[in-house]
């Protein structure tokens, strides 16, 4: 929950503007192109770079040849085919929930489910729709429950990312250690963009 007059008011006025924007969950990926490099990333999918694209790659050399990877255009042409799925692919985001149900006029919600939805948008108790926008868009678009913006979310270090096995490792957001361009502002370590809930 946020509450902007709390966690904005001891910060200079010409720092009141908070990062927004950007892929992932410390914002360095600009574009899909950009981010669909991302697991190539040794934490990620094991893979050493281009040429290590996971399973895809026995696939790749299957479908076009032994030496397909030698090819750079090949990396680069994978890299747009994945951007064009996320972008163009229905089944990428399908938009199949009840709350899109709801928003759609196509069915109503319990009494239950809209209590739950009051309390979600209620900005003196949930409130959890100022960060979680739960609204189509100008355009019509299904909400996807985020405000890209950067916040303190607090969590705890999770056991799944092999990298938190080290006591020495703290994933910092905005200000690393995957991310390096913010390194410097110390006021963006531990900022996290808000997580997306895809309905």
């Amino acid at each position: 929950m946020r509450n902007s007059s709390q966690t904005q008011s001891n910060v200079p006025s010409k720092e009141k503007k908070p990062p927004a924007g950007g892929l992932t969950w410390d914002g360095r990926f600009n574009t899909l192109h950009e981010q669909a490099t991302f697991p190539l990333a040794p934490n990620e999918m094991a893979n050493a770079g281009p040429k290590e694209t996971g399973s895809y790659a026995n696939d790749l050399r299957r479908q076009f040849g032994p030496d397909i990877l030698d090819d750079p255009r090949a990396y680069a042409a994978t890299l747009i085919a994945i951007e064009r799925f996320e972008l163009e692919d229905a089944s990428f985001h399908p938009y199949s929930s009840k709350y899109n149900d709801y928003l759609d006029g196509k069915m109503k919600l319990t009494a239950q489910e809209q209590r739950g939805l009051t309390l979600f948008d209620d900005p003196k108790r949930g409130n959890s729709a100022t960060c979680h926008l739960d609204r189509k868009g100008v355009d019509g678009s299904h909400p996807i429950f985020t405000d890209y913006q950067f916040e303190a979310l607090g969590v705890p270090r999770n056991p799944e990312i092999l990298a938190n096995a080290s006591p020495d490792y703290f994933d910092m957001g905005l200000c690393g250690p995957v991310r390096a361009d913010q390194a410097k502002e110390s006021k963006f370590c531990g900022l996290f963009k808000t997580p997306r809930c895809g309905t």
